[in-house]
C-alpha cells in the first residue's frame, strides 16, 4: 500500500483536524471516542502494534520514532517494513483525554 493510500484511508475516518499531509509525513487529530476505528485501520494496514500503549519502547522503537518526536509508554507505535523504507503510525493521546494525534512517517533505510 502506498503512503498516499494510507493518508486517504485516514481521511475517510472521523478526523478532528488534518494538520499536514506531505509525501513522507502526515499528522491528524481525532477524538478518543473514535479510537477503535483508527486502531482497526492501522491493524489492517500494519498488523498488531509493535509498541502498544502502556508498554516501554524498545531501543529499536526509540530509534525509529526519533525523527517524529519520539515514542513514550502511553503512546502506540505501528510499523511496516519494506525493502527500502519503513512506514510508521504513532498514536499520541492528549492530556485532555479527549483527543489523540496520529503521526505517519516514512523512514528510508540506509543503502
Amino acid at each position: 500500500m502506498t503512503f498516499q493510500k494510507i493518508i486517504d484511508k485516514c481521511r475517510a475516518l472521523s478526523v478532528f483536524e488534518e494538520r499536514t499531509a506531505q509525501d513522507n509525513f502526515a499528522e491528524f487529530v481525532f477524538l478518543v471516542k473514535d479510537q477503535d476505528e483508527w486502531n482497526t485501520l492501522f491493524q489492517e494496514i500494519f498488523g498488531s502494534a509493535v509498541k502498544p500503549a502502556g508498554t516501554r519502547p524498545s531501543p529499536e522503537d526509540l530509534e525509529a520514532a526519533k525523527d517524529f518526536g519520539g515514542i513514550y509508554p502511553d503512546q502506540t507505535l505501528f510499523k511496516q517494513e519494506y525493502e527500502e523504507f519503513s512506514v510508521l503510525a504513532m498514536i499520541w493521546p492528549w492530556q485532555d483525554c479527549a483527543h489523540s494525534t496520529v503521526k505517519l512517517g516514512i523512514i528510508k533505510k540506509p543503502l
